[in-house]
């Protein structure tokens, strides 16, 4: 067994941010719709199913890049599990938002 150095992964957990980014734009248009809210409806609509669906891809792709970088066990263990509570937070905001304002069509 060799023993390597654990560093790095700051980039990967930019990049696993970047991609939870939907989630978060998910809730906001949601909270946005429960309010009554006087802006474009169209527009929001649109921002929520766009980011309802490519949050859903996001955290897909974050999963997996956090399932491959744990296999690989060559990034910091800090940075790992940030992007491992990243990734389940995403998650909980997405949910979070499907389920405040709940679509007329479902």
């Amino acid at each position: 067994m060799t023993d390597t150095k654990r560093s790095g992964g700051w980039k990967q957990l930019g990049f696993v941010v970047l991609l939870s980014l939907p989630s978060v734009f998910c809730i906001c248009t949601s909270l946005q719709f429960s309010q009554d809210s006087d802006y474009a409806r169209s527009a929001m609509w649109f921002i929520y199913q766009v980011s309802q669906y490519v949050a859903v891809v996001g955290i897909l792709v974050a999963a997996g890049l956090c399932v491959a970088e744990f296999a690989q066990a060559r990034i910091s263990r800090v940075a790992l599990w940030m992007m491992i509570a990243t990734v389940v937070l995403s998650v909980y905001l997405l949910w979070l938002g499907v389920h405040v304002f709940r679509s007329p069509w479902f």
